[in-house]
């Protein structure tokens, strides 16, 4: 996007953080922001804001890393701020897949691919990632596959997993 904060940018009269932010908030007992830029805007949404813990921004495994290390609850759920059609219901639905004792982290699949960056994910696995990180591993499929994985198939709705990563997206 042009080195835009992704998050800030309007979509239908909102910055697109505020479709993550309602979404999760129907569904979380608490909600973080990762941000690493503009942190006195995202503080002004009301939620706590924590920029990644790594130095170097690896992407979003290391934001994925700062809430499993911050999070009061036994699991994060994910959300992009770039998925304004992903909604309370769907994250509802994401986590009736849970199975306490089993895997380890259920994401979604929209019969093609996964997506991976909505997901809900043990905090016990803040060590694997942080090692994984730190191996320079980047890829966000590559270490979920390296996981026990709960596919949550979303084929019926793979509209509502559309990214707005590129100016074409917008159009």
């Amino acid at each position: 996007m042009g080195g835009q904060d992704k998050g800030l940018l309007i979509y239908q009269g909102r910055p697109l953080v505020c479709y993550a932010l309602e979404a999760l908030s129907g569904v979380a007992d608490q909600v973080l922001i990762n941000a690493n830029r503009n942190l006195d805007i995202y503080e002004a949404l009301g939620y706590p804001v924590f920029c990644d813990e790594t130095a170097d921004y690896p992407g979003p495994l290391a934001g994925l890393l700062t809430a499993l290390r911050r999070a009061v609850t036994p699991w994060v759920l994910t959300l992009p701020c770039d998925m304004p059609c992903f909604g309370e219901s769907d994250l509802i639905r994401l986590c009736s897949a849970w199975q306490p004792g089993k895997p380890a982290i259920c994401t979604v699949d929209d019969g093609v691919r996964l997506h991976p960056v909505v997901a809900l994910v043990d905090r016990g696995l803040a060590d694997s990632l942080a090692c994984y990180l730190s191996g320079g591993g980047r890829k966000v499929q590559t270490w979920f596959c390296e996981q026990p994985l709960i596919r949550v198939d979303f084929s019926d709705r793979a509209g509502a997993l559309r990214n707005l990563n590129t100016p074409d997206d917008w159009e």
